[in-house]
């Protein structure tokens, strides 16, 4: 794997493990930034937490992780890829066995 735009290479258990930070790193950022604005905040979380994930997950696991080539872009990544028993979207074929 290759952080092209940082200009770092990375293999192996490395891989994996940077994978781990950033992904509990982002979101425990995440979470402190938006208990912050909460506990200042008169609307209720419920809402706000929604739409919170809803974008970070698109800025996050559709641009920013291909982008540094921690994963393959969505497109390039059959749904069956995220829960083995499940289908690709749109498939008519049944879960695997």
């Amino acid at each position: 794997m290759a952080l092209l735009p940082l200009g770092i290479e990375v293999e192996g258990r490395r891989k994996q493990q940077l994978g781990n930070l950033v992904h509990y790193g982002y979101g425990t950022f995440w979470g402190a930034i938006y208990g912050a604005l909460m506990s200042r905040s008169r609307r209720p979380p419920g809402r706000s937490g929604l739409g919170l994930g809803t974008a970070l997950f698109l800025a996050g696991d559709e641009f920013a992780v291909p982008a540094l080539e921690l994963s393959a872009p969505a497109r390039e990544t059959p749904g069956a890829a995220t829960s083995p028993r499940s289908p690709p979207i749109g498939s008519t074929a049944p879960p695997p066995p």
